[in-house]
C-alpha cells in the first residue's frame, strides 16, 4: 500500500446538489417553450399567434375594451397594439365603436368572425396545455394556471 492509500480522506461537507429544475426560472423558462411550440403548432391552421389569441380573448371577455387598456395589460408599446388591431380589423375579426366614455377613444369589439374564430380556436388552445404537460391531471393544470396567475398578480385583473 502506498501512503495515499492508507490516508483517510478528508470528508466531504455535505450541501444539497443544486440542479436547474430548483430554480423556478429554469421550470418557467422550459414550460414556456413546451407549451409554445405546441400552441404555435395547433394555431397555424386558424392564422393565429399566441398575441393575437390573447387579444381576441381579452376583446371577447371586456367588450369596447381600448387599445391603450390592452396595452396596459399585456405591457405593450402602442405602436405595436396599433398594427395588431389594423391587422384584425382587416382580417374581419374585430371592429371599433365609440367609446361610451371617452369620445377621443375607440372601443374594440369582436365581429362574428371573430367570435366563430375564437370559438373553433380555443379547444386547441387547451389541447396544446394538455399536450405539453402530460404528466398533470386537469385538476392539477388548474392549480397551476390558478397559482401562477397569483404570483404574477394577474387573477381577477381587468382593464385599467
Amino acid at each position: 500500500m502506498t501512503p495515499s492509500e492508507t490516508r483517510p480522506r478528508p470528508a466531504v461537507e455535505a450541501s444539497p446538489i443544486r440542479v436547474p429544475e430548483d430554480f423556478l426560472g429554469y421550470v418557467v423558462r422550459r414550460s414556456s417553450m413546451a407549451i409554445t411550440e405546441r400552441f404555435q403548432a395547433r394555431m397555424q391552421r386558424h392564422g393565429l399567434r399566441p398575441l393575437t389569441f390573447t387579444v381576441l380573448l381579452l376583446i371577447r371577455g371586456q367588450p369596447g375594451i381600448t387599445s391603450s387598456q390592452l396595452c396596459s395589460l399585456l405591457d405593450l408599446q402602442s405602436s405595436n397594439v396599433v398594427g395588431l388591431i389594423r391587422e384584425l380589423e382587416g382580417r374581419g375579426l374585430v371592429g371599433r365603436q365609440d367609446h361610451p366614455l371617452d369620445r377621443r377613444a375607440w372601443g374594440l369589439r369582436l365581429q362574428p368572425e371573430g367570435e366563430d374564430l375564437l370559438a373553433a380556436a380555443e379547444p386547441d388552445a387547451c389541447a396544446a396545455d394538455e399536450e405539453a404537460m402530460p404528466h398533470l391531471t386537469p385538476a392539477e393544470l388548474s392549480t397551476l394556471r390558478r397559482l401562477m396567475c397569483k404570483g404574477l398578480g394577474l387573477a381577477g385583473r381587468q382593464a385599467p
